[in-house]
């Protein structure tokens, strides 16, 4: 889930920025200042960075330092309850401008259609660990669907574990 209101709102300067018209720096630091939301806006949730696996391209196994750590479950349930699922409106008006400014539809089947369509709705609940190696990923998931707010999260197929499945 990203901000799509921030997206929207910094779309044209960007665009003129990478086509070469130049700023004064303190400008564009005060234009992106203007257009973040004062709202929490959730881009992941990393809950647990511990991982069974030791793959030789994964920067978990080749660069991470990070102490192996479970987020605690009353810090996810008071960032969870700061964070709000898109109003139909909201997604509406980023629907149209996902299809007046890249020409991808909703049901279109694109190379950017995952990043516009499913990314900026979804919190992503995995980082440098598998999710499913968190004992309270299920109930995370529950809390999620409950406030409206879709997960995705991407994991090690020899993690899944079949006597606790995730109905939500």
């Amino acid at each position: 889930m990203f901000d799509i209101n921030f997206y929207m709102k910094v779309h044209d300067l960007k665009y003129r920025v990478m086509g070469g018209e130049e700023f004064p720096r303190e400008f564009l630091i005060e234009k992106l200042e203007e257009f973040r939301s004062p709202e929490p806006v959730l881009y992941n949730i990393e809950t647990t960075n511990a991982c069974n696996m030791r793959c030789e391209m994964c920067p978990r196994t080749t660069m991470m330092t990070r102490p192996i750590e479970t987020m605690n479950k009353e810090f996810f349930t008071k960032v969870i309850d700061q964070v709000r699922p898109w109003t139909d409106s909201e997604w509406k008006k980023w629907e149209d401008f996902v299809t007046d400014k890249f020409s991808v539809q909703p049901d279109d089947i694109a190379e950017n259609h995952f990043f516009l369509y499913v990314i900026p709705k979804v919190i992503v609940l995995h980082g440098y660990g598998d999710p499913l190696l968190d004992k309270y990923i299920p109930d995370y998931v529950e809390l999620m669907t409950k406030k409206g707010l879709p997960s995705y999260f991407s994991c090690n197929p020899a993690n899944i574990n079949m006597e606790r499945t995730i109905e939500t």
